[in-house]
């Protein structure tokens, strides 16, 4: 099963990555010439620089620089750049003729929005420590099940 959940994993991650990304914040990163830290260091890339995800293997990327440069980074040192929202070109026949321009009249008081109270239950951690909890109590229970078949009732 964990085969099979790897391998629909890795076959997804290149489209994962693909197209553009940027270097994270608060690390400066080598641009290597090749996959592992064997390789030389080409340049060292600043937090926050843009570049384009050509192709990724295992763990590593190879990224293109705006400056043209293409080498080698570790994708746990790359977030993925968002894509920016499509721009509407106006055509003459959507955009309306001009109208005198009149006062703008005056902007209503925003209505209350609904929104959570600083106080909200999170009910994140309350399901999160549910699931720890379950896990503890189901491994435990794994384990001493294993011993007591392994020992077959000895007592020590």
């Amino acid at each position: 099963m964990r085969r099979v959940l790897l391998v629909l994993l890795l076959g997804c991650a290149p489209s994962l990555w693909a197209g553009n990304a940027t270097v994270a914040p608060g690390s400066h990163v080598n641009l290597r010439a090749g996959k592992t830290e064997s390789f030389r260091v080409l340049r060292v890339l600043p937090p926050g620089t843009p570049v384009e995800v050509l192709e990724t293997e295992g763990q590593v990327a190879r990224v293109r620089t705006e400056t043209g440069e293409t080498g080698w980074l570790p994708l746990r040192l790359l977030v993925p750049a968002p894509e920016p929202p499509p721009v509407a070109k106006p055509t003459a026949e959507s955009t309306p003729p001009a109208a005198p321009a009149a006062p703008a009249p005056e902007p209503a008081p925003p209505a209350a929005a609904p929104q959570a109270s600083a106080g909200a239950f999170p009910w994140a951690w309350v399901a999160g420590g549910l699931g720890f909890l379950l896990g503890a109590v189901v491994g435990i229970a794994a384990h001493e099940a294993y011993y007591r078949k392994r020992l077959n009732g000895l007592r020590i």
